[in-house]
């Protein structure tokens, strides 16, 4: 079920060629994740995967979709339905971002 919100994230992340583009997608919500002080000390707090990226997600659409009640259950609702357009995993890049960090902090390193 195609909502107004899905509809509108996907016309953000269409590519010249009218598909959707989930490398641009995770470009916009890794270079978010990398600005944002909450994910740092989320990553800190070495908090899971899931919970950062649903962060990253949520704070992004309810910024892009200009809707500051939007809930992590319907920005999550937005994302199965773009995952359902792919074969792939459509946050890949995303969560093997996180994954680095959290790793770099269990070495005892600190990345920007």
């Amino acid at each position: 079920m195609e909502t107004k919100n899905y509809l509108a994230v996907k016309a953000l992340y269409t590519d010249k060629t009218g598909k959707l583009s989930y490398e641009l997608l995770n470009k916009d919500l890794i270079k978010f994740g990398h600005t944002s002080s909450r994910v740092r000390a989320m990553i800190a707090n070495k908090e899971s995967v899931e919970d950062i990226r649903t962060y990253i997600v949520g704070m992004k659409f309810r910024h892009l979709l200009g809707d500051k009640n939007l809930t992590d259950e319907e920005a999550l609702a937005i994302c199965a339905e773009l995952d359902n357009e792919s074969q792939k995993n459509i946050f890949r890049n995303l969560n093997e971002d996180i994954r680095q960090k959290l790793n770099a902090g269990k070495k005892g390193k600190t990345r920007r």
